[in-house]
């Protein structure tokens, strides 16, 4: 009798999900069909291979960060935009008994060196912070051009080398890499020009010099001393006006005196004629129409010239003079007063 009952009763003991009907499918298998049947692939139901998995990021790069920097966006926002303009903007400031118009940055960081110089520490630690990022800052764009120069220095002189080699002409970059004088910590500096306008000025200046030398030459072989003569009244201001001239011209394109004199000897075994007519068409080449035979005055005189220039210049610089006025034709007492008092110099 028990052994009949146990026949007819179902396995209690076996899971319900492991139950199969007469498909002979599990009834989880059979739930998840259903399941697919009645709502199918869509909305809120992405198919399985395409649903994050678990324990993986579905953005592994994350969300990127918003950029509103001037170096990355490549502009200013509207609030930046405001900030510089105001930070420019001109201000009085009362410095002792004076006032002065100073941008309002400039004012600021006055304000907390003074500030600071009273003692106060916040102020002293704000403005050492600043002068030392300032300094990092203006060493490093130092560092990046005397590495951009020393490069531009080495390509130059390479092709320079390799068209002497190859028989071409030699190149002439402007700036020149010999014109370019690199020291650490310091930003470069041009001994040369740095355009096609002081080139050509350059250029110029070499061939004035040049046809000097050729002009002193025949100076002298045309000069007749006189007895006890002094020195300054005899025929060399032609050279003096070349020497000032290749005193200014760049390290590479000077001559040193050994050059002069060989120059003058050659002129001086060259026939008169010959040398005239190469000085006519030297003097033509410089854009100046000069009379054939044209003798150049005395050194005295060209040193007087010089002298008065020299002063009139360091005048203008030092402000004595009204260069504003002079250059629209205006001269005031003190002008007319600098030229009288140098009047001789002129004569």
């Amino acid at each position: 009798m028990s052994s009949k009952n146990n026949i007819n009763k179902p396995n209690q003991s076996a899971p319900e999900d492991s139950q199969e009907d007469e498909t002979g499918l599990s009834q989880e298998s059979l739930k998840a069909i259903k399941t697919k049947v009645v709502r199918g692939v869509g909305y809120s139901n992405p198919p399985m291979e395409t649903r994050f998995q678990k324990g993986q990021s579905g953005n592994p790069n994350g969300r990127p960060r918003k950029t509103t920097d001037k170096k990355q966006t490549g502009y200013l926002l509207p609030s930046q935009d405001k900030v510089l303009s105001e930070s420019k903007r001109k201000i009085k400031v009362r410095e002792g008994s004076q006032t002065a118009e100073l941008e309002v940055a400039l004012a600021l960081i006055r304000s907390q060196n003074a500030t600071a110089l009273k003692g106060s520490a916040f102020a002293q630690k704000c403005s050492l912070d600043r002068i030392e990022k300032s300094e990092e800052a203006e060493a490093r764009r130092i560092a990046e051009l005397n590495s951009t120069y020393r490069k531009y220095q080495a390509t130059k002189w390479a092709e320079i080398a390799e068209a002497g080699k190859q028989g071409k002409p030699i190149p002439e970059p402007i700036p020149h890499p010999d014109d370019i004088v690199i020291e650490e910590g310091k930003e470069p500096k041009f001994k040369g020009p740095t355009n096609e306008l002081e080139a050509e000025i350059v250029k110029q200046n070499c061939q004035f010099r040049d046809v000097l030398i050729m002009q002193n030459t025949l100076d002298n072989r045309n000069h007749i001393d006189k007895p006890g003569e002094d020195i300054l009244d005899g025929p060399e201001s032609a050279m003096i006006f070349a020497h000032v001239l290749n005193n200014h011209l760049p390290e590479r394109l000077k001559i040193d005196d050994t050059e002069i004199m060989m120059r003058m000897m050659k002129y001086d075994v060259t026939s008169k004629r010959v040398l005239l007519k190469q000085l006519t068409k030297g003097w033509r080449e410089c854009g100046i129409k000069s009379r054939r035979g044209f003798k150049f005055p005395s050194a005295r005189t060209a040193h007087n010239r010089l002298s008065f220039f020299a002063d009139f210049f360091r005048a203008m610089k030092s402000g004595e003079l009204d260069m504003n006025a002079i250059s629209k034709g205006r001269f005031d007492e003190r002008t007319r007063a600098f030229v009288e008092d140098r009047r001789s110099l002129l004569s």
